[in-house]
């Protein structure tokens, strides 16, 4: 005896097509075994439990499809995965950026020829700047005054000879608005590619990582990624030229620094096994949020 093939339909998704295709599925396979088709009896009950059952699979199961690509998600958990797999970093909170003008005033050289540039400064990077309202703002580059780019004028002149007894020299850096922090996590026993959860959602960006025996961490996009460029300072005779160099350094302790939408953390990989302390100093957002430009005059000519 040759077996039935029953055919199915499977455009059938929600509860009135559902119990539709079941209905007629009986009066069609079945009209002797089962005919009672009223509203109140127990096998429209039946019928009706099924027909719902199905009608939230298919939910869910269009829902987990939509959820699985970032052009049909919705949720923003999934969204900042999907765009995490793509290489996308996303960052839950913002900071103020600009410009800085600083003036410093340089004796002048012989003669009154141009500035004497052994007196001309460096900012470092990391310089903190406050306005009179509280507000900080943190140096992202270095800021040499003897670029040549720089402009460079007058500042003071000696009444008698009209000899320029000082120069002003103009310099512009990027500034960005917040306030570095200080976390101190204690980590226990080895645990593979631990988390560490970073207390303050506001937190910009993680500046450095050490832990208790002076060990630096760095940051990496990925795990895997096990070499970063470090800057190196020029000694060679190009240094005029060429200032900085990168130069490739193999890093066993590193660690990511993600966030999910909901929490904010570290993820490291190291091969200690023992308990260690780490110092996170992190940039922290602030109220300021409004990008400008700052100008100050630094009094440097005693240096």
């Amino acid at each position: 005896m040759a077996k039935r093939k029953t055919p199915i339909d499977y455009t059938s998704r929600d509860f009135d097509s559902i119990k539709e295709s079941l209905v007629d599925y009986a009066k069609r396979y079945y009209p002797e075994v089962y005919q009672d088709f009223n509203e109140a009896s127990f096998g429209s009950l039946m019928l009706d439990m099924v027909s719902y059952v199905g009608d939230v699979m298919s939910f869910y199961v269009d829902y987990q499809a939509n959820e699985s690509f970032l052009s049909t998600a919705i949720e923003k958990k999934n969204v900042i995965s999907l765009s995490r797999q793509m290489g996308y970093k996303y960052q839950q909170v913002a900071t103020a950026s600009g410009e800085i003008t600083l003036y410093v005033l340089v004796p002048a050289g012989d003669w009154g020829l141009g500035p004497d540039m052994a007196y001309a400064p460096i900012i470092r990077q990391g310089s903190i700047f406050s306005t009179q309202n509280g507000n900080n703002f943190i140096l992202t580059e270095d800021i040499n005054f003897n670029n040549p780019s720089n402009e460079v004028v007058a500042g003071r002149i000696n009444e008698t000879t009209g000899v320029p007894t000082f120069y002003a020299i103009r310099a512009r850096g990027k500034i960005i608005s917040g306030n570095i922090e200080e976390t101190r996590e204690t980590i226990g026993e080895y645990q593979r590619f631990r988390k560490v959860i970073v207390p303050d959602n506001n937190v910009v960006e993680i500046i450095s990582v050490e832990d208790s025996d002076g060990n630096e961490y760095f940051q990496v996009e990925n795990l895997a990624q096990n070499v970063v460029y470090k800057s190196f300072t020029n000694k060679g005779v190009d240094s005029e030229t060429v200032r900085e160099f990168l130069r490739p350094v193999s890093v066993p302790r590193r660690f990511v620094f993600e966030n999910d939408g909901t929490e904010i953390y570290l993820q490291y990989l190291c091969s200690c096994m023992v308990e260690i302390m780490l110092a996170i100093f992190a940039l922290t957002r602030q109220s300021f949020s409004i990008a400008t430009s700052w100008e100050f005059l630094l009094p440097t000519h005693n240096f």
